[in-house]
């Protein structure tokens, strides 16, 4: 029979030199706007011209895709891509004062027939620059540099081909002809309409590609030692062990070790009365015995959110005061003080043993009426986002994994711990608003994700958030999550007063969490492998989970990485 105890002895030394030497290393994360989504079709060009010095974002990880694009915008990406030359003369331009910043790109843009200006003598430096002057101007660019222009579409098939101005007819063919601006819905070329920020990207992008003959870089694929780790160990796994890997327990108060090892635990949750009384000694010599009597090192969490919601620091053998809410942090130091917050938190949770941290809350909340009040930031997305990848950045300094709850978005509804709770937003306020903090904790390395219990009608109105795929297909794809996504605690009113203990944990999987919040373990599993052998879910999915909860541990330095011949390999 397959099982893993034969690994044991390698894993738990090295594990316990890991502890000491190795501090949680955050999931890569590719650096992005947090404002441009996984699946967005800006994407890549967003990342190239950012790459490449093209365009820069309005913000810090802001690049505001659907903003307006002006005259001097555009003039100085040419500018730019032709690497700043001195323009001759002066510039002919009534309005563009000599000592502003687009100046000289304007400047050496109508030295070269590239820009012409209005029939009064003004260049309209601050003016949305439309669908036609766009591709006029990169019509004349590529003139200059005498690039083939020849290749010419017939743009009279669009319903408003009657509308483009004469002087941008044969610029607009040719950028139709070889894909640089195409029609718009309803077969429409719209020549007078704005171009958006995320369509200068993507036209940049495709002229330098497609136009002037550049490569985009293909990067090698980074070598993934851990993961071909964690999938080598999965295939050494039986069925039970893989559905033990996929629980963060509730801590039972007695033989907690001896249960852990019997039921393959992932990891234990803990609260304020698994560490009441305890001096820092008891605690770590206690989780330390849990960690000895696991075949694969456990997952030892705790929310430690400061505020309202605190475990460890609430005794005062472990620190001499509970930590401050993360909004009162905020409000004092803003987030220099809340990196500095959370890495003390994770340094005295790292200290005493744990290694996840059930935060930083990433919900949006502005209303002090609102139940996540309290405990969120208090402020609005953008902030709400600095503010999480503050805590994120913190966390992980201090040696310990981070969570963002309560996917996608709390907002300002009810208590789920003792009832079922129906958001009714609409789509738009989470993409504007609730799902920006939560990119911003995933381009921060955050590990984990707790999905709520809402039933969020935006997206899936039959089924709480935790229980749905179509949430948590938002999470991979739109966020492009690769890390750990666990439920919100499923004793909680919000589930079990709609579904059977056995039926929560099933539909769990099936959803797509990896890891479940459990009280009660040993009944859940039964239920999972009772689904697997009746083939209600397949052991694939379950493999899946199992490679990416051990990925993170590998990745966390929970389960260490060794030569090849440390595990009897050659």
């Amino acid at each position: 029979m397959k099982t893993v105890s034969r690994i044991k002895p390698a894993l738990t030394c090295l594990f316990l030199l890991a502890l000491l030497l190795c501090p949680v290393r955050a999931l890569a994360a590719e650096t992005s706007f947090l404002d441009v989504w996984a699946d967005d079709w800006c994407r890549d060009a967003v990342l190239y011209v950012s790459d490449n010095g093209l365009m820069t974002g309005v913000g810090e990880n802001w690049f505001d895709p659907n903003g307006s694009v002006t005259r001097a915008m555009i003039v100085t990406v040419l500018y730019r891509m032709e690497g700043s030359p001195e323009a001759e003369g002066t510039c002919p331009f009534s309005d563009v004062a000599e000592d502003a910043w687009y100046e000289p790109g304007v400047s050496w843009a109508a030295a070269q027939d590239i820009v012409s200006g209005y029939p009064d003598g003004r260049f309209g430096p601050e003016d949305r620059i439309s669908r036609e002057q766009l591709a006029a101007m990169f019509y004349r660019y590529a003139q200059y540099k005498a690039y083939d222009v020849s290749d010419k579409a017939g743009i009279s098939a669009f319903s408003d081909a009657e509308s483009v101005h004469d002087w941008a007819a044969d610029a607009l063919a040719w950028c139709n002809a070889i894909g640089l601006i195409n029609g718009v819905g309803g077969n429409a070329l719209e020549p007078q309409g704005r171009s958006t920020r995320a369509q200068a990207a993507a036209i940049l992008m495709r002229f330098e590609l497609n136009v002037a003959g550049k490569t985009a870089p293909q990067p090698e694929p980074a070598p993934q030692p851990e993961w071909e780790r964690a999938k080598e160990l999965v295939q050494t796994m039986t069925l039970e062990e893989k559905v033990g890997q996929m629980f963060l327990a509730r801590c039972p108060q007695q033989g907690a070790g001896q249960t852990a090892a019997s039921l393959h635990l992932g990891g234990y949750v803990l609260f304020y009365r698994d560490v009441a009384g305890l001096s820092k000694d008891q605690l770590r010599n206690t989780i330390a015995g849990w960690q000895r009597q696991a075949a694969i090192p456990l997952f030892i969490a705790v929310d430690e959110e400061g505020g309202d919601v605190v475990r460890v620091s609430l005794n005062p053998a472990l620190r001499s005061a509970p930590f401050a809410s993360p909004q009162s942090i905020y409000r004092s130091g803003g987030l220099t003080a809340l990196t500095a917050d959370a890495k003390e938190k994770g340094r005295l949770l790292h200290d005493l043993g744990f290694n996840v941290d059930l935060a930083p809350v990433a919900d949006v909340s502005t209303s002090p009426y609102d139940f996540m009040y309290s405990r969120a930031i208090g402020r609005d997305a953008k902030v709400t986002a600095q503010a999480v990848a503050a805590q994120v950045q913190g966390l992980h300094q201090g040696g310990v994994c981070a969570t963002l709850k309560h996917f996608p978005g709390y907002g300002n509804n009810g208590d789920t711990h003792y009832g079922v709770v129906t958001d009714y937003r609409g789509d738009q306020t989470f993409y504007i608003s609730d799902l920006l903090p939560f990119n911003a904790g995933v381009a921060s390395g955050a590990e984990l994700v707790l999905v709520s219990h809402n039933r969020v009608k935006a997206f899936d109105g039959s089924r709480p958030a935790s229980l749905s795929p179509v949430v948590h297909r938002l999470l991979r794809d739109k966020l492009g999550f690769e890390g750990l996504i666990i439920t919100d605690d499923l004793a909680m009113g919000g589930v079990t007063q709609l579904y059977s203990v056995d039926d929560l944990a099933v539909l769990a999987v099936a959803a797509g969490n990896d890891l479940l919040l459990s009280s009660d373990p040993q009944t859940q599993i039964s239920a999972i492998l009772r689904a697997v052998r009746e083939g209600r879910l397949s052991e694939e999915k379950i493999d899946q989970a199992v490679e990416r909860i051990l990925w993170v541990k590998i990745k966390a330095g929970l389960i260490a990485l060794p030569a090849a011949e440390q595990y009897g390999g050659a």
